[in-house]
């Protein structure tokens, strides 16, 4: 078994999860990608400590996720402060006409381009990059962001 020496910190529904075993970062990418969450984003953060409500700084960075499950796909948003901070959404350059709305935000209303939707396999593919690396994956194509 491997654990990463950094903590992951995921807010699903309002809940902290933390993860660092492999078993824990397999349970918690299957409950953001496979559970549904109605209108609420998953918040994912990478650092040297769990993130708790006693010790809320946030690192420079989050991965927000939204997927709709029945639909099999979902969206990412990438946030880096600082300055070569840096705001990017998902982006399909293979989306399909009638590729699902997803939300961005539950309190604003605000949806993502529809040429940010993903298939679920790579959300989950980009989820597990970021978590072992910390930083914006790779493995999908980004777009500057509308909202962040």
């Amino acid at each position: 078994m491997t654990t990463i020496t950094n903590v992951v910190t995921a807010i699903v529904e309002n809940r902290r999860h933390y993860a660092q075993t492999d078993s824990e970062i397999t349970e918690l990418i299957r409950t953001i990608v496979d559970d549904d969450h109605g209108d609420w984003p998953s918040l994912i953060y990478v650092c040297d400590r769990p993130l708790t409500a006693d010790n809320s700084e946030l690192p420079g960075h989050q991965l927000r996720v939204m997927v709709e499950p029945g639909t099999g796909y979902g969206a990412l948003n990438w946030f880096q402060e600082g300055s070569d901070g840096d705001a990017r959404d998902s982006f399909n350059p293979h989306a399909p006409d009638d590729a699902p709305r997803i939300l961005f935000s539950p309190h604003s209303g605000t949806e993502f381009r529809q040429n940010a939707a993903l298939p679920i396999d790579l959300i989950r593919t980009a989820i597990d990059e970021f978590i072992h690396t910390g930083q914006r994956p790779t493995c999908v194509h980004w777009q500057l962001a509308e909202w962040y």
